[in-house]
C-alpha cells in the first residue's frame, strides 16, 4: 500500500505550488494565450494511491516533457471502475477545475488528462428530473472522459450535455464538403451551431485517459510501450494507409456513407486511404489508421501492424466496457497493438453515428491537428465514450527551429532577462506568435519581432525551466517548441539534491536522497517534491538525509526538487536542480519450490486457530468468511497455490474491511489495519509457473473480501482455481 502524506504536508505543498505560480504570473506581459495543444497545455491526473497509475504518469511525465506545475496527484479513495454523478463533482471533476484554477493555470490548460485507476463509467441517472422519458439512445450513462470534456454544462447539472449535438467543437461537413479544420483552446467559446464566437459560448476540455489496467485493461507494461511509441511518431509523417472497413454489419454501415468522402480528402492531404470489404486490414505492414466496424475481432490474428501514432477504434456496444466479464472486443485490443488513441463506449450506445467519431477525424489527423483535437472535431455527441491513449500525438504536424537571442543554458541569469524569438517551420513558414513559459507557468505571448522581458531576481535562486513555443499562422495553430534549463544566480547559496549510494534503485528496497544547502539564511523549512507532491520537509537549513520507500514514487523515471521557503511564507527562495532516477520493478519471483512428495488438490485452504482446515471453493473471494462461518474478530489464514503463464509485472487489487495482510512466496506484500473501500493497488514481479498466496487477517463487522490478480487487466480470483496442500 502507498503511503499518504499529512494533510498538513499538503496544505504546505499547496501553498508553495500557488505561490510559485503567483510569483509567474506576477512577471506576465498582457498578451494573451495562443494556441494549444502541446504539453504545457495538459493537466495530468494522477491516482497516487495507485502503482500503475503512478509509473504510467512518470513515463508520460518524461515522454512529454509535462511541466511539474501541470501534474495533480489525488488520493482517489472511491471506486475505479464506477460512481454516479454526484461523487464525480465532488471528489474528482470538481476538484481538477478547482486545482487548475487555484494553480493559476486556467488560462493555458487544454486537456485534462488520467493516468490509470480512475472510474470509467460515471452513472447520471440522478441528473435526469424524475419522470422524464428519456429516449433509450440517451441512457444516462457517460464516461469519464465524455463528462470531463463537457465539464461546463456537467457540473451545472444540465443534462443537454447527453445530447447527440452538446459538442459545439464538432467540425460539420456538408453533403459536398468536407469539414474544416480548426485549432482548439479551452477559453474558445462555440454556440450550437459549431461557431466560434468573440465572447460566450460553450467551453470545454480535451480528455483522455492513458490506460485502464484493471478489468478488460492492459498490462502497466503494454501503457507504457504504447506512450511511448505515441511520442516517438511525432513529426514523422508516417508513410502508410488509412483503412476503412466496408461489411454488412451496422457498425460498418453506420459511418460508411463519409469513407468515400473523407478517403478522398486525405489522399489531398498526400496520405493513402483505403476501403477494404473486411472485418479489419489483414497482412497490412502500413496501417496508419483504421477505422473498423466489428463487434469481435483480433489484431494479433490479422498479422497487420499498427505504424506508431496510428489512431484505431472499431464502433462496437461494448468497447469502453472494461469491467470483467463485459463481451465483444474492448478497446485496450488497440492499446496492445500499439494504436496511439482508441475510443469505447461505456454503455450500450446503440448505432448512432453522432455518438462515435466520423471518417473525417482521421482528415483532421493528417491536416496536422494531435489526436485529442482530430477525435474531438469529429464526434457530435461524445458523452459516452472512453477516449483512451495519448491525445498529444500528431504525427503530421509541422515542426519549427527555433532560436532565441539572450538565452545561454550554459551561463547563469541575474537581473533582468531579455529574449528574442525567431522561428520557422519545416515547409518554410514563418511563425505568427511565440510564447514564453516559465516553470509550466504562461508569462506572456508576442508577435514576430517581440521580445520576451523579465527579472529574474523575482524568482527562486536554482534551475528553472523555459519553454518556447512557435504557434503557426493556420488555422489549426500548429505548436513547436524548446523546453530549456535556465540557472537563477543573484544572492549566495546553494540547494542540490543527490542519491546516495550507487546502483539500481528497486521499488520497494530503500533510497536514501542527500539535501545539500550552504550559503544562505535559514529558511522556514525546505520541501522535497515530486513534480507537485510533497515528499519530506525539514524546519532548518541543516545538511539532511531522507529514507524512501521508492513504493511512494511508482517505478519507472522519477523528478525530485528541493525547495527552500522563506520565512516570509511560502515563497521559494532557493530550488534544486533536478535529481532524476529511474526506479526498477524487484526481480521477478521465481516458481515456488515444492517438494516431489507434495499433493494438490482444488481450492485455498482456509485455518483458523485450531479448528480443522477447511477448503474454500466459491467462484470468488467475496463471501468466502461469510460462509465459512468466520467470526468478527477472529484470526485466519487463507493459503492457496496459483499458476502464472508468462513473466511480468502482475497486479493485486484488494478491498477489505478488516485487518490483513498479503504474501506471495513468503514475500509479505501489503498490510494494513484499516477498512478500505477502494482497492488497493499491489504489483508483484512473477516469473512464469507455480506461486503461493497467503492472506492473513482479523475478521472485522464487514466479512466481505475482494481479491483480484492479473497481468493484463485485473480480475476477480478464482479460490476454486487455486490448490492447496491434501496434507
Amino acid at each position: 500500500m502507498l503511503q499518504v502524506r499529512s494533510e498538513t504536508s499538503r496544505r504546505l505543498l499547496r501553498r508553495l505550488v500557488a505561490a510559485l505560480a503567483l510569483l509567474v504570473c506576477l512577471l506576465r506581459s498582457s498578451s494573451p494565450a495562443l494556441a494549444g495543444g502541446g504539453p504545457e497545455n495538459v493537466l495530468l491526473v494522477v491516482n497516487e494511491r495507485s502503482w500503475s497509475s503512478l509509473t504510467i504518469a512518470n513515463h508520460y511525465i518524461r515522454n512529454r516533457k509535462i511541466p511539474p506545475q501541470n501534474v495533480f496527484y489525488l488520493n482517489w479513495t472511491d471506486d475505479n471502475e464506477r460512481i454516479d454523478a454526484a461523487t464525480m463533482r465532488a471528489k474528482l471533476l470538481g476538484p481538477i477545475l478547482a486545482e487548475i484554477e487555484r494553480r493559476r493555470l486556467t488560462d493555458h490548460i487544454d486537456y485534462v488528462v488520467y493516468s490509470s485507476d480512475f472510474p470509467t463509467l460515471i452513472d447520471c441517472s440522478a441528473d435526469v428530473a424524475p419522470g422524464t422519458k428519456v429516449p433509450p439512445v440517451l441512457t444516462p450513462q457517460a464516461s469519464l472522459t465524455g463528462v470531463t470534456f463537457l465539464h461546463q454544462k456537467f457540473m451545472a447539472q444540465k443534462p443537454e450535455y447527453l445530447l447527440f449535438t452538446s459538442n459545439g467543437y464538432f467540425r460539420p461537413a456538408t453533403a459536398t464538403d468536407a469539414p474544416a479544420t480548426h485549432g482548439f483552446r479551452s477559453w474558445y467559446g462555440w454556440d450550437a451551431g459549431h461557431r466560434l464566437l468573440e465572447a460566450g459560448g460553450e467551453h470545454y476540455l480535451l480528455a483522455a485517459m492513458l490506460g485502464v489496467t484493471a478489468g478488460r485493461g492492459n498490462s502497466t507494461d503494454e501503457v507504457v510501450q504504447m506512450l511511448a511509441r505515441s511520442a516517438e511518431a511525432d513529426y514523422s509523417r508516417p508513410t502508410g494507409t488509412i483503412y476503412f472497413a466496408e461489411n454488412s454489419d451496422i457498425r460498418s454501415k453506420t459511418r460508411l456513407p463519409l469513407f468515400a468522402k473523407a478517403g478522398a480528402e486525405i489522399r489531398r492531404e498526400g496520405v493513402a486511404a483505403e476501403i477494404f470489404s473486411g472485418i479489419a486490414p489483414t497482412n497490412k505492414a502500413d496501417v496508419a489508421g483504421a477505422m473498423l466496424g466489428s463487434p469481435d475481432f483480433s489484431l494479433r490474428e490479422t498479422r497487420s501492424k499498427l505504424l506508431p501514432g496510428a489512431i484505431g477504434e472499431h464502433l462496437t456496444s461494448h468497447g469502453g466496457m472494461l469491467n470483467e466479464g463485459a463481451g465483444q472486443t474492448p478497446i485496450s485490443e488497440w492499446v496492445r497493438a500499439g494504436s496511439a488513441l482508441t475510443s469505447g463506449a461505456v454503455w450500450e450506445p446503440y448505432a448512432v453515428p453522432q455518438k462515435f467519431p466520423s471518417a473525417y477525424m482521421h482528415l483532421h489527423y493528417v491536416r496536422g491537428c494531435s489526436a485529442g483535437e482530430a477525435y474531438y472535431q469529429s464526434i457530435s455527441g461524445p458523452y459516452q465514450m472512453l477516449v483512451l491513449g495519448d491525445p498529444l500525438c500528431r504525427p503530421w504536424a509541422r515542426r519549427a527551429t527555433i532560436e532565441v537571442a539572450g538565452l545561454d543554458s550554459t551561463k547563469p541569469a541575474s537581473g533582468q532577462v531579455t529574449l528574442v524569438p525567431t522561428a520557422k517551420f519545416d515547409d518554410g513558414d514563418e511563425a505568427s506568435a511565440f510564447e514564453l513559459y516559465i516553470d509550466g507557468m504562461l508569462f506572456g505571448a508576442t508577435r514576430p519581432g517581440g521580445t520576451f522581458t523579465f527579472d529574474s531576481r523575482t524568482l527562486a535562486d536554482g534551475r528553472h525551466e523555459l519553454r518556447i513555443m512557435a504557434i503557426g499562422s493556420e488555422t489549426i495553430e500548429t505548436r513547436s517548441g524548446i523546453v530549456v534549463p535556465l540557472d537563477v544566480v543573484n544572492h549566495d547559496g546553494k540547494l542540490a539534491l543527490k542519491r546516495v549510494g550507487i546502483g539500481t534503485v528497486r521499488w520497494g528496497e530503500r533510497l536514501e536522497i542527500e539535501i545539500e544547502n550552504s550559503g544562505f539564511v535559514a529558511p522556514a523549512s525546505i520541501v522535497v517534491a515530486q513534480g507537485s507532491r510533497l515528499i519530506a520537509q525539514f524546519i532548518d537549513a541543516t545538511s539532511r538525509r531522507i529514507r524512501l520507500d521508492p513504493r511512494l514514487l511508482g517505478s519507472g523515471p522519477v523528478t525530485l526538487q528541493a525547495y527552500a521557503v522563506s520565512q516570509a511564507g511560502p515563497i521559494a527562495s532557493f530550488v534544486s536542480p533536478p535529481l532524476e532516477l529511474e526506479i526498477e520493478g524487484n526481480e521477478p519471483l521465481p516458481k515456488f519450490p515444492f517438494s516431489g512428495e507434495e499433493k494438490l488438490e482444488s481450492g485455498a485452504a482456509l485455518t483458523r486457530g485450531e479448528k480443522p482446515a477447511t477448503v474454500i471453493t466459491s467462484a470468488t473471494f467475496d463471501d468466502c468468511l461469510r460462509e465459512a462461518g468466520v467470526d468478527p474478530g477472529e484470526k485466519f489464514t487463507i493459503d492457496g497455490f496459483f499458476e502464472v503463464e508468462e513473466d511480468g509485472t502482475y497486479q493485486f487489487h484488494v478491498r477489505h474491511g478488516m485487518r490483513l495482510s498479503l504474501a506471495v512466496d513468503d514475500r509479505p506484500l501489503y498490510g494494513t489495519d484499516a477498512k478500505h473501500a477502494t482497492l488497493d493497488n499491489v504489483p508483484v514481479a512473477l516469473k512464469a509457473g507455480r506461486h503461493k498466496l497467503q492472506l492473513r487477517g482479523t475478521a472485522g463487522g464487514d466479512l466481505r473480501l475482494d481479491i483480484r490478480f492479473g497481468l493484463r487487466g485485473v480480475q476477480r480470483m478464482q479460490p476454486s482455481a487455486l490448490k492447496h496442500a491434501a496434507s
